[in-house]
């Protein structure tokens, strides 16, 4: 009986977290969408594709040189003393000024025409902005660096009302400028405006709306030891991560022209309104709570990750069913001509939807502090994702790489569940069972297809 209490008050602050999550996630889903109507109308597609580029530039290297701070505080047990937090603080913001370095170098490297010879002819990597757009990210690439690690102790403790309410602030102060000025001067730099101003209110914010000590600087040798000390398996397992989560849009830069490339970005926005809720319920929620859950009743872990994760199921095989059934119409309806396009590659990008829930099994590992292991997986995602790139481009060209974004985590998830398997931490009958939530969908899409098509008669 004594230790029922952490359970009860865990599963209370799990709750609460997800109330929070979803309605944050609601939220922003509706500027977001908002957003992409209006901008899109005074907008070519092109502008998006250079955006979708410039934004995929510095993420990736972000993703490269990972040093797991954040997840080295989420996972810390015990009481967390100033002075790490401020070496954490201080070692996240070098990282963020040398990784400004390096990209305003690689936009000097667009520059020279010997290196833009070896770029294939109507690539999007020719486009004549592109090096000064990956100057200005280049530019206020630092501003992120500079956040609050309170952040991750926010996390960490399962307290995400802060969280969430700087997120959605962040979101809604950039779309009158993001408006304005494309109404005023219509290019793609009304987009960069935007993006500066989101990075900006995102680090304000962790300052102002997070508690926690403030951050000074501060180098302690053995707290940076300490952070660093799984560092090279993260940086094995971001590694990874980069060439599948960044690597779609680096390989389709070089097949296709920026209105190609826009067409992909708006397609990708609309399937990321399911992803993005469930890559935050489980980047935000999973570590955190497995974490806890290891330090203090590792027998109840396995349990609870599946009660946690039944509802993610649900929604990424009913979303998976909707949208390849409704994408198409959907694109047509919110959309003018101009990205029509966008609906088959969404229909397309909707598969990639129910390999979700497979791979959320990793975050046993890392909570387990089995770094070795869930870098390995990132390894084997990788290997994975060029294999389906190159027989998705042999077979189809650009098309093919469309379907190898969609199919290729599944060899990979295989691999995952049979090492999670021998250790005991999946059912297999569970594995299964929301299945049939993709026909629930297929359902839901072409009862919304009936709609739009009766609402565009209204209209």
């Amino acid at each position: 009986m004594a230790d029922a209490p952490p359970i009860a008050g865990l599963r209370a602050r799990i709750v609460n977290a997800g109330m929070w999550t979803l309605t944050g996630h609601v939220v922003e889903t509706l500027v977001r969408l908002g957003t992409s109507l209006v901008m899109t109308r005074l907008l070519v597609p092109g502008d998006f594709g250079l955006m979708a580029l410039a934004l995929t530039i510095p993420a990736s290297l972000a993703m490269l040189s990972d040093l797991g701070i954040r997840s080295n505080v989420i996972k810390k047990s015990g009481r967390l003393g100033t002075d790490f937090l401020r070496t954490a603080w201080t070692l996240q913001v070098v990282r963020g000024l040398l990784l400004s370095l390096f990209m305003l170098a690689i936009a000097g490297l667009f520059l020279l025409p010997r290196v833009r010879q070896l770029m294939p002819e109507g690539s999007l990597l020719l486009h004549p902005q592109l090096p000064f757009l990956l100057a200005a990210m280049g530019a206020f690439a630092p501003v992120g660096a500079f956040a609050s690690v309170n952040l991750f102790l926010q996390e960490r403790d399962i307290k995400f009302g802060p969280l969430v309410l700087r997120t959605v602030i962040s979101k809604i102060l950039p779309v009158p400028v993001m408006v304005i000025w494309a109404l005023l001067y219509p290019s793609v730099w009304s987009l960069v405006a935007g993006a500066l101003v989101a990075q900006v209110a995102l680090t304000l914010s962790s300052h102002i709306m997070i508690p926690g000590p403030p951050m000074k600087f501060r180098w302690d040798r053995r707290h940076v030891r300490d952070l660093l000390s799984d560092g090279k398996w993260i940086t094995l397992s971001t590694a990874g991560t980069f060439f599948v989560s960044q690597g779609d849009r680096l390989i389709l830069a070089t097949l296709f022209s920026a209105t190609q490339m826009g067409l992909y970005a708006i397609a990708w926005t609309l399937a990321d309104v399911a992803r993005s809720f469930l890559q935050r319920l489980h980047g935000s929620i999973t570590l955190p709570v497995l974490s806890e859950l290891f330090r203090t009743r590792p027998e109840r872990a396995v349990e609870a990750y599946y009660r946690y994760r039944r509802p993610i199921d649900i929604l990424a095989f009913t979303s998976t069913g909707f949208l390849w059934m409704a994408g198409p119409q959907l694109v047509h309806f919110l959309y003018d001509d101009r990205y029509a396009g966008a609906g088959w590659i969404l229909q397309i990008l909707s598969l990639s939807l129910a390999s979700f829930p497979f791979q959320m099994i990793n975050a046993c590992f890392i909570a387990n502090s089995e770094w070795r292991n869930s870098s390995v997986n990132s390894l084997i995602l990788t290997a994975s994702f060029f294999a389906a790139a190159f027989i998705g481009y042999t077979m189809s060209g650009s098309t093919g790489v469309i379907w190898a974004v969609a199919l290729y985590r599944w060899p990979a998830n295989v691999v995952l569940l049979a090492r999670a398997y021998r250790r005991g931490w999946i059912d297999p009958i569970r594995e299964i069972a929301m299945l049939p939530f993709i026909l629930v969908g297929l359902a839901l899409g072409f009862a919304a297809q009936l709609v739009l098509q009766w609402m565009e008669t209204l209209l």
